[in-house]
């Protein structure tokens, strides 16, 4: 197992373990939209939210997953990254994809931990006596994100953009 895999399979259980506590720590009627400012202005009752929640990030993790999957049974035509012919070489092919797939892991994971902390940052926003979402955490998580995305594609594009000397 690939450490992109074994720990997306680490982030997926952590995830079913925090789904429970939000489940014990949300109140029936659970604050689940807010404003710029953090502000509550949608509410649904709990078990529609989480299920919304396990949805929504189940298919964008799937799309991210399955997209990786896909890759490996397309037709090089669909296929873009520079040095492409090089790349996709009968045997390099493989090992080609493989990294495609773990870096999509990573970015699935990383989506994962962003979505881990907006469910915590919600069960935050509706404990009794608070009236907003802890922006700071949710600005501060965005821009994890986009970091973690953004290292991600950059491992690719310095993978692709320049072929190995000696070959």
């Amino acid at each position: 197992m690939t450490p992109s895999r074994a720990v997306l399979l680490a982030a997926v259980a952590a995830t079913r373990v925090q789904v429970g506590h939000a489940w014990l720590a949300l109140p029936a009627r659970t604050a689940s939209h807010f404003d710029l400012a953090g502000r509550a202005d949608g509410w649904m009752a709990r078990g529609s939210f989480l299920i919304f929640y396990v949805l929504c990030g189940g298919l964008v993790v799937g799309a991210m997953v399955g997209t990786a999957a896909w890759i490996r049974r397309s037709s090089s035509d669909l296929i873009h990254i520079p040095h492409k012919t090089w790349w996709l070489a009968p045997g390099r092919r493989e090992a080609t994809l493989d990294f495609v797939r773990d870096q999509m892991e990573w970015m699935a994971v990383g989506v994962m931990v962003f979505l881990g902390t907006m469910l915590e940052a919600t069960i935050l926003a509706n404990r009794p006596g608070a009236d907003a979402l802890p922006m700071t955490l949710v600005w501060g998580s965005m821009g994890a994100l986009l970091v973690w995305v953004g290292l991600c594609v950059w491992h690719l594009l310095r993978r692709f953009s320049r072929l190995p000397t000696g070959e």
